[in-house]
């Protein structure tokens, strides 16, 4: 398997006709892999993009949109975020799990 998401973070600056801007930007992200495409622009600032979209939120934000609902270990290697990849272990919080088994071992 081959597919993988890219999830990267993007500031949206509507522009005129000659690429004049003409609004205040706004801020979101854009989804895609291999199959579809999606965004959402709705963050006033980056500090409430960053609040909403983490590691940690990563698989609900993305599974909220349409056409990514059915992500899972099947239909995609991981999600590239922001230029990290993320694998499944990774999302699901299994190599924080084990991190954290092994350290009681060792105390």
């Amino acid at each position: 398997m081959s597919n993988r998401i890219t999830v990267q973070f993007t500031k949206f600056i509507d522009i005129d006709e000659t690429g004049e801007e003409n609004t205040v930007p706004i801020f979101g992200y854009r989804v895609y892999d291999s199959y579809g495409k999606d965004y959402n622009n709705t963050f006033e600032s980056l500090e409430e993009l960053n609040a909403e979209v983490s590691k940690d939120t990563l698989l609900d934000v993305v599974r909220s949109l349409e056409g990514f609902a059915d992500v899972d270990e099947d239909t995609c290697d991981g999600i590239d975020f922001n230029d990290t990849f993320y694998d499944w272990d990774e999302l699901n919080g299994k190599e924080e799990e084990e991190e954290h088994i092994n350290n009681e071992e060792e105390d």
